[in-house]
């Protein structure tokens, strides 16, 4: 077994001399440590700084007593002399990082040698379960999390978001975020709506806000062609109706000028795309890659129903469910949102559409229960429509005269926070979305 006792007892004697740890302690774990003493200082340590209590070397042997009567305040002291100041904490943590990940490394080479020389098991689930090991190796994720941990990790991000950092993606409609929260990383939010209602073209809208904020977006579509989407984009920068970017046909010198500034503004965003992925494995691997190589903060999966999946399955339920469980394993995993669309059946009353509810994802696999949130769009056919309030009917009304539509929103789960419903203006023309005061 990879070890070196050395840098343990430097880190702790490190740990034990700084003034806040806080900065220190979430990147190491008990595990990082082989000297049984080690393993309880540290555990020590953490317990009293997840409540936010100071420790000093005598309460930190005295909360060890019991289990190391003998041995554990000598330890302490040991760490001290051998340790004593921070000016090596940062290099003896890191040293202490590399010799965790060989011997991390070292027990999955071990199991992949004994999976290798068993005749009996598939080459592709061994080597599917090596790369996993591996992956989790790299994001932190193998095995289990501390309570301590948790309270730590917890407790900095609440206090995180009371000094106003931001750790979470506005979408850029504004009613949805005071409503959903915005977009958090590890979840998977649902956008659903029956087909030409405009969910593409408002994911597209977040997306394009979101990078615009500096963030990095990464878009799979599987509905439409790479000129198509950017038609789209390019529509909802420049203002250059989509009618003529399509056809090519009655575009002047304004919409020119205005194209190639859409163009350069667009270029300059953080948002690749890829329009090949057809498999939920597949698009795992290249979100991995894009990650790994150059960063990702937000995935939109445009849309979920036509992503397929390499296992073989007996029903399309049972295939949509194994996409849906993949992209929220895939929103843990990556520690990323997953915007992920979704078509919806159609409900009707009396020959009207209606607001689509929960039910119309019912038959689409085990999409309700991965969720974190669901988000529907409802297109009214008519201003007498229920989905439209009272105090919205002169607006639905205007916007219809002059081509656009109203369409409501609807949050119809939302696993932290509040549900409501919302209006929207939707310009079909341009493909860009404007708030209207929320309901209630």
């Amino acid at each position: 077994m990879i070890y070196d006792q050395t840098i343990e007892r430097s880190v702790i004697g490190g740990l034990l001399q700084t003034g806040d740890p806080r900065k220190w302690l979430p990147g190491l774990t008990e595990m990082d440590f082989t000297v049984p003493e080690y393993k309880a200082i540290f555990a020590a340590m953490k317990k009293a700084t997840a409540r936010r209590e100071p420790y000093d070397a005598p309460s930190i042997g005295r909360a060890i007593a019991e289990e190391f009567p003998t041995t554990g305040q000598a330890a302490v002291l040991e760490a001290l002399r051998y340790s004593p100041s921070t000016v090596m904490l940062p290099q003896d943590i890191k040293s202490l990082r590399e010799i965790t990940t060989r011997r991390d490394m070292e027990r999955i080479a071990e199991a992949l040698s004994i999976a290798a020389n068993d005749q009996q098991r598939d080459t592709d689930a061994i080597k599917a379960a090596a790369m996993d090991s591996l992956r989790k190796l790299t994001s932190g994720n193998d095995g289990w999390v501390e309570m301590t941990d948790l309270v730590m990790t917890t407790i900095d991000e609440i206090e995180t978001a009371s000094q106003g950092k931001i750790t979470y993606l506005t979408t850029g409609v504004a009613d949805l975020d005071r409503t959903l929260g915005g977009l958090f990383p590890g979840e998977m939010t649902v956008l659903g709506a029956r087909p030409a209602v405009g969910k593409s073209a408002l994911a597209a809208y977040m997306a394009m806000h979101i990078a615009g904020a500096g963030k990095k977006v990464g878009v799979c579509s599987l509905e439409m062609t790479p000129s198509q989407y950017l038609r789209r984009l390019i529509a909802a920068r420049s203002g250059v109706e989509g009618r003529k970017l399509r056809t090519g046909k009655g575009l002047e010198v304004d919409d020119w000028e205005h194209i190639m500034e859409a163009g350069n503004e667009l270029a300059n965003l953080n948002m690749p795309f890829t329009f090949s992925v057809r498999t939920v494995e597949a698009l795992r691997a290249e979100a991995e890659r894009r990650k790994d190589e150059r960063g990702l903060d937000l995935l939109v999966v445009d849309y979920l129903q036509l992503l397929k999946t390499a296992q073989k399955t007996d029903s399309e339920f049972v295939r949509i469910t194994t996409v849906s469980h993949e992209l929220k394993a895939m929103a843990l995993d990556l520690k990323i949102p997953v915007l992920a669309l979704a078509q919806v059946s159609r409900p009707q009353q009396k020959g009207r559409l209606e607001m689509p509810t929960m039910d119309c994802l019912r038959g689409s696999g085990d999409i309700e229960q991965d969720a974190d949130s669901i988000v529907f769009l409802h297109r009214p056919e008519t201003l007498d429509d229920p989905a439209i309030p009272e105090y919205h009917r002169g607006i639905a009304e205007m916007a219809a005269r002059h081509g656009n539509q109203y369409i409501a929103l609807q949050v119809a789960k939302n696993r932290n926070d509040s549900l409501g419903r919302i209006g929207l203006i939707f310009d079909p023309s341009h493909m860009t979305y404007q708030c209207i005061a929320k309901e209630g």
